[in-house]
């Protein structure tokens, strides 16, 4: 079990672990790099709540927007809704 110094303040903590679990992809056992971002409500504070699936590259379907990444359930909602939006602005 390694363990590891850490600094809090003027003090000193010795912390031991197993290590940081890595989280994998849904779809596969490979490390996730990206995590979902369809919004699925709100939280207390009232910020955006996302689904957060991680997920890894091969797995990630891209959103329009850069660094918009989601999962295959959210994926096809998610473009229904931009093409619903850009169909209802065209004819405007």
């Amino acid at each position: 079990m390694p363990c590891e110094t850490v600094k809090i303040g003027d003090s000193y903590a010795i912390v031991c672990s197993r290590g940081r679990r890595r989280k994998t992809c849904l779809y596969c056992s490979r490390e996730h790099e990206f995590l979902c971002d369809f919004p699925v409500g709100k939280t207390k504070g009232g910020k955006t709540k996302t689904c957060d699936r991680p997920l890894c590259r091969k797995h990630s379907l891209k959103g329009v927007s850069e660094g918009v990444d989601f999962c295959r359930e959210h994926y096809p909602i998610a473009k229904a809704a931009y093409e619903r939006r850009m169909a209802a602005f065209k004819n405007d």
